[in-house]
């Protein structure tokens, strides 16, 4: 699967080991979908984790996506695509979260649509 977008979350230095991008986000959106709902509001941003292969969840590492766009979303729930073997879940946080925690180094507020 091609990367929905280009900001690649890298979880902070700092955290304790084996901490998953899932959890590290579950901080802030303890309730992610599998559905994606843009936020209504402006403060707010959508990042997708996801897991490529189901079939070997145990040994896969999961990678986290901020979303800038509405269309990145759309692209992921497109099952035409061949998604049966691959996981994704949404997370809504704040765009100040997200800059603030470093994660995403080249993310500016100029980013978003």
């Amino acid at each position: 699967m091609k990367n929905p977008s280009e900001f690649e979350i890298k979880l902070p230095d700092g955290l304790c080991a084996g901490t998953s991008i899932e959890s590290w986000l579950a901080q802030v959106d303890a309730r992610p979908t599998i559905i994606p709902r843009w936020p209504e509001s402006l403060r707010m941003s959508l990042v997708a984790v996801i897991n490529e292969d189901m079939d070997t969840a145990a040994e896969a590492v999961a990678k986290g996506f901020v979303l800038v766009k509405q269309g990145q979303a759309d692209d992921l729930c497109d099952f035409t695509q061949g998604l049966d073997r691959t996981g994704v879940l949404f997370f809504r946080v704040s765009r100040q979260w997200l800059l603030d925690s470093g994660a995403v180094p080249d993310l500016t507020p100029l980013d978003w649509d």
